[in-house]
């Protein structure tokens, strides 16, 4: 089956130009031919770098969430049972009038 036309088409420059004529170019020239072409491998190294940092950023959070929510529960099961306890005292104290 063939795709979409969408999914296979790759843009490209139409025009190849020698690095002379890439160092000539305005600025906005210049962005527009170095958009349509392949990114360098220092370009995709980086890109990869941060998408690694990203990645761990995420892990790191998602497992801190975590340890909140654990110690959350801790702490209110920590506080249900300082209530009970107190209520046992009490009801203590009230037996021996």
């Amino acid at each position: 089956t063939a795709l979409p036309i969408w999914q296979s088409f790759k843009p490209a420059n139409w025009t190849q130009l020698s690095p002379k004529e890439i160092k000539r170019l305005p600025p906005q020239a210049l962005s527009r031919y170095l958009a349509y072409e392949s990114p360098s491998k220092d370009a995709l190294a980086g890109k990869e770098q941060c998408l690694k940092r990203l990645r761990e950023t995420r892990t790191k959070e998602v497992e801190s969430s975590e340890e909140i929510k654990r110690s959350a529960s801790v702490q209110i099961a920590d506080e249900k049972r300082a209530r009970l306890v107190g209520q046992l005292k009490a009801a203590e104290a009230r037996n021996r009038l």
